[in-house]
């Protein structure tokens, strides 16, 4: 306990949090902790856990995401793996929305499979039977990822401190588990009826039960508890495409076709 204290004195971990918070309520960039701090990736979870709460305050969490899926991107950030954020009730719009580019500072678009718990989570899930009844329901997504940051160099931890670029989300309808297999559901994005990507939920680890395995375990080795009805979004599949203006649609096996407008 004293070296935790200890270090939280030396980063000032609720100094970075309160600069955080403000920049997002005044729609500003994000300054990048790693310009001046060692910050290190636990602390950094510290960062976000405080720049969280202090969201929390004024509006729900509505879930946790996974982030930086790719190995490349982990790469680029010296990661050893996905991290993961939170998502908050604000960020939800509907299927058919109109959303403004300039509501976000540097908003890109991902397609996603998200999952609404069918229960309260607190321990590790260890079984595919467990996790899938845990899961009551599975859908299409759109993820309105803000990385928050300007163009200046960014490691993990200011990813992770910055509540990994969750800017916003578009769940599409929500279908039963036991009517999916998931493995099986691919999808294609377009935009104005161009082709932007195509991808597979088995892209995802080469199992996307496991990717949702590993997002509800790691959020609960964190000491987070998820909510029954919360939703987990597992991961972008296919690329994160600038929010260029225009009609994109995801059409997903299974999942069906949700679309938004980019103005």
């Amino acid at each position: 306990m004293g070296d935790l204290c200890y270090h939280r004195r030396m980063i000032d971990i609720d100094a970075i949090a309160r600069g955080f918070h403000a920049a997002f309520r005044a729609g500003a960039l994000y300054a990048a902790p790693s310009a001046s701090l060692p910050l290190d990736l636990g602390q950094a979870y510290a960062v976000q856990d405080a720049f969280n709460a202090l969201r929390a305050a004024e509006e729900p969490i509505a879930g946790y995401k996974a982030g930086v899926n790719a190995q490349a991107a982990q790469r680029a950030l010296a990661l050893e793996g996905p991290i993961t954020g939170a998502l908050f009730a604000r960020g939800a719009r509907s299927p058919g929305a109109v959303i403004e580019r300039g509501a976000f500072r540097n908003l890109v678009i991902e397609t996603e499979v998200g999952f609404r718990t069918s229960r309260r989570i607190d321990r590790p899930i260890d079984t595919l039977a467990e996790l899938r009844a845990s899961i009551a329901t599975i859908a299409a997504m759109f993820e309105l990822a803000d990385p928050g940051f300007g163009r200046v160099p960014l490691k993990g931890p200011d990813m992770v401190a910055a509540n990994v670029a969750c800017g916003g989300f578009v769940e599409g309808p929500a279908h039963a588990v036991a009517g999916i297999d998931l493995n099986a559901v691919s999808l294609v994005l377009r935009r104005d009826g161009v082709v932007l990507h195509e991808a597979r939920a088995a892209d995802l680890l080469g199992d996307h039960w496991q990717a949702l395995a590993w997002l509800i375990n790691a959020l609960v080795a964190r000491g987070l508890v998820i909510d029954a009805g919360q939703l987990l979004m597992t991961g972008a599949l296919g690329s994160a495409q600038p929010a260029t203006p225009g009609v994109y649609e995801a059409a997903f096996t299974t999942l069906g076709t949700i679309a938004i407008t980019i103005v």
